[in-house]
């Protein structure tokens, strides 16, 4: 979101609420996240996993979620 449309949101909402933990709720819903990607590998084998998890966030009332993103790369 541009800082020009997210601006008033927060001038309206006061605060903004973000997802929770990634890692630890993909666990909790059965992922296994011994791998070097963590959480990012099921971008690849599960993406179905994320979304559901970020809808679950927006649904409890997060205004932001973030990206599965971290650790995505491989050193080298």
């Amino acid at each position: 979101m541009k800082l020009q449309r997210f601006t008033p949101f927060l001038e309206r909402q006061g605060v903004v609420i973000l997802d929770g933990a990634l890692a630890t709720a993909l666990e909790a819903r059965g992922a296994d996240l011994i791998d070097p990607l963590w959480s990012a590998k099921l971008l690849l084998e599960n993406p179905a996993l994320i979304r559901q998890l970020h809808y679950d966030y927006l649904l409890a009332g997060a205004d932001v979620i973030i990206t599965a993103s971290y650790q995505a790369s491989f050193a080298g």
